[in-house]
């Protein structure tokens, strides 16, 4: 469990939270608290957030959602 102002990055993609943990046998994501996603086109930002890699999908709650450039 990482805790703070935590920042992921993957190519344009980011991933912040207060707390993010990582599972590395799966390679999913739990993040809470401030959660923030975004690339280039879209940005999403929520209370709490799961990604499942295997999927390539994610949830949100209590999401707001903008997209760039539009």
């Amino acid at each position: 469990m990482l805790e703070g102002d935590v920042e992921v990055r993957t190519g344009d993609r980011y991933l912040g939270a207060d707390r993010v943990q990582y599972d590395p046998v799966t390679g999913d994501v739990q993040a809470e608290g401030s959660v923030r996603f975004g690339d280039a086109q879209v940005e999403v930002s929520g209370t709490l957030a799961s990604f499942d890699s295997q999927l390539g999908e994610g949830k949100f709650s209590n999401t707001t959602f903008k997209l760039k450039n539009a």
